[in-house]
């Protein structure tokens, strides 16, 4: 998976999930000894960072395949993106869950307007389910992982944590040296000076951290 694929996807799901946070935590910091960086996305739409890789795949789909129906397999977060996009794009979707998936993710599939069918007690075998009901109704389905604008899309939260957790070490770094009420611009040629667990901050910033800002990988 190229960077250019993961950028394309975020730029056709801007604005349709949400901008979660990226969070400190005193407590882990304080074990850990490090400065830690925890991307938030259990604030997602549907709980879950996957509504990023279902809407992605979905976007890329020929409508005519959109309009034949979706059909997916999981035990939760996955079926649950993928009820949620299928809303979003106009679809019928059908879900397949093993029979001991959370009631709480059946009720939310069902909330979200698919079809669920809970069959079989593995993954194993609610998968054939999906392949089986895939044949008989010629739906397309929608893979949990295997499929390349899936991973594109669950990989557009990745950039956004990368620049909020830089921006974290950087004003960590610059506190030890100016104050804790201190707080750099990227661009600060100060930043050069800044050295921190072995590693130097450069006077670039700014432009090395550009491609990867919040408001393009939301």
């Amino acid at each position: 998976m190229d960077a250019e694929a993961v950028r394309a996807a975020a730029e056709r799901i801007a604005g349709q999930v949400h901008a979660t946070p990226v969070e400190t935590s005193a407590t882990l910091e304080s074990r850990l000894g490090a400065t830690v960086a925890l991307k938030n996305e259990a604030q997602q739409k549907t709980g879950s960072f996957k509504v990023r890789g279902a809407l992605n795949r979905l976007l890329t789909l020929p409508r005519e395949e959109i309009d034949r129906g979706l059909v997916a397999i999981s035990a939760g977060n996955h079926a649950a993106a993928l009820a949620w996009a299928a809303a979003q794009v106009g679809a019928k979707a059908t879900v397949v869950m093993p029979r001991h998936a959370p009631a709480t993710k059946v009720a939310a599939c069902r909330d979200y307007g698919a079809e669920v069918v809970l069959h079989g007690d593995t993954t194993g075998e609610a998968f054939a389910e999906s392949e089986r009901l895939r044949d008989e109704r010629s739906l397309e389905l929608v893979h949990p992982f295997d499929d390349p604008e899936i991973v594109a899309g669950q990989g557009t939260s990745v950039p956004a944590s990368f620049t909020a957790a830089a921006r974290i070490i950087i004003d960590h770094l610059w506190a030890t040296q100016h104050g804790p009420s201190a707080r750099p611009a990227l661009g600060d040629p100060d930043m050069t000076q800044l050295v921190g667990w072995g590693y130097a901050i450069p006077n670039r910033a700014a432009e090395l951290l550009s491609p990867y800002s919040q408001e393009a990988f939301a």
